[in-house]
């Protein structure tokens, strides 16, 4: 029987089972977070411009959530974008300090079809959700450079590795495993032998004795 590939085996099945079960915790923690972690901003789950914006009329009344550019500020307006059109809205009770070109995320009522009553906003630039997936792909990318130049995946270990441990020096390691193994198997059998010695010696000079 081959110990040394059927402890390979083994290590291998444990280190897939590992991976396999901190995959499940990680996609596990995204749809907790999904599901009970905090809204995104007070926005996130109310109606937004691309869906009042068509059909203001079916949501007076409601709580809404607007993001566009602010055009006046006297009173303060908002230009609101949704597919290929727009619209302007007046927000009631808008008290940070306007600014024309500012770019806005306001929540509040919408009052009539063009005028929400605001309760809440935010200031937002119209790069920050690029900057934000551009900085995360970078750096995904710069780990999975510096991953493949110092490490590599050796299939027969099923493992990573380290580049500079070469496929000659990884039989070695196996090598002596092995032979370590069987060391250790034959010193087992060996102190077995040893044991059962002294019974079958006693059987003997009892024979001795009777003949």
């Amino acid at each position: 029987m081959d110990f040394t590939r059927t402890a390979e085996t083994d290590r291998q099945a444990r280190r897939l089972l590992a991976i396999l079960l901190l995959g499940g915790i990680l996609s596990g923690l995204f749809v907790w977070y999904g599901i009970t972690g905090p809204p995104d901003s007070a926005s996130a789950q109310l109606p937004d411009e691309s869906e009042f914006g068509p059909a203001t009329d079916e949501y007076i009344g409601e709580r809404v959530a607007a993001t566009g550019t602010i055009v006046d500020t006297d009173p303060v307006r908002l230009e609101v974008e949704y597919g290929d059109e727009s619209t302007t809205v007046v927000l009631e009770g808008y008290t940070a300090p306007a600014e024309v070109g500012s770019y806005e995320l306001v929540t509040g009522t919408l009052r009539d079809e063009s005028t929400i009553a605001v309760v809440g906003s935010e200031a937002r630039e119209p790069w920050e959700a690029t900057y934000m997936y551009a900085v995360s792909i970078l750096a995904i990318c710069w780990i999975v450079v510096r991953l493949g130049r110092g490490w590599r995946f050796d299939r027969d270990q099923f493992a990573l590795v380290p580049r500079t441990q070469t496929r000659t020096q990884v039989a070695t390691h196996q090598n002596a495993s092995g032979a370590s193994t069987r060391e250790t198997n034959m010193s087992a059998h060996v102190t077995t032998n040893t044991n059962a010695s002294p019974a079958a010696s006693d059987g003997c000079d009892e024979g001795d004795t009777d003949g």
